[in-house]
């Protein structure tokens, strides 16, 4: 391979690499914000169920004190007030399932694009390993090895950053989600 070519080789790898990291990081973007978008709509959902629940609840209790006095006619009141109550908490419930849902589904995501970064790192540090192999094999001059091996070193080490950070990102993302799973278990046992 000519000194052309081979450029136009590294180039090429360069250009996928920069070019697959730039769509991952805008993915990683369009999660971070769907994902905070759903976080807000549950948090809204369960303000408007809570309420709701506390309406149903009055109104069933209001029902079974005029029970007496309205000749049993309140029950009505009773019995729309725990369908109120009722149907709240059930909307309270799926909205906490919804987003647990869509949370893994997406997170799931992340993991696959974490995955398919970490493939195009470690094809780069392949390809820089062999470079590197290349300048020493080739390069008759000392120092002008010396100062090659270490250009491709840092790019080399830089790759097996990159990856450190992914994993540690991914773990971070798991401990982060397995929180909130027990905080939401112990939430709904807690109910019962």
């Amino acid at each position: 391979m000519d000194a052309e070519q081979q450029k136009e080789n590294i180039r090429k790898i360069f250009d996928d690499f920069l070019q697959n990291r730039a769509e991952m990081i805008r993915l990683i973007d369009e999660i971070a914000k769907e994902l905070d978008e759903v976080h807000k709509n549950v948090k809204i959902t369960k303000v408007v169920t809570g309420s709701t629940g506390i309406a149903g609840t009055i109104l069933c209790l209001t029902g079974l004190v005029l029970a007496i006095p309205t000749a049993g006619l309140s029950m009505f009141l009773t019995i729309g007030g725990g369908a109120l109550a009722a149907a709240s908490g059930t909307a309270h419930l799926g909205s906490d399932i919804a987003e647990h849902v869509i949370t893994k589904s997406r997170l799931n995501k992340f993991d696959e694009l974490c995955q398919a970064d970490e493939a195009n790192v470690l094809k780069l540090h392949d390809f820089l390993e062999e470079e590197n192999e290349k300048l020493q094999n080739s390069i008759g001059e000392h120092t002008l090895r010396e100062t090659a091996t270490s250009i491709v070193g840092e790019i080399a080490s830089f790759s097996n950053l990159t990856c450190s950070i992914i994993r540690v990102s991914q773990a971070a993302t798991l401990t982060i989600n397995t929180i909130k799973m027990i905080g939401v278990a112990s939430t709904v046992l807690s109910k019962d």
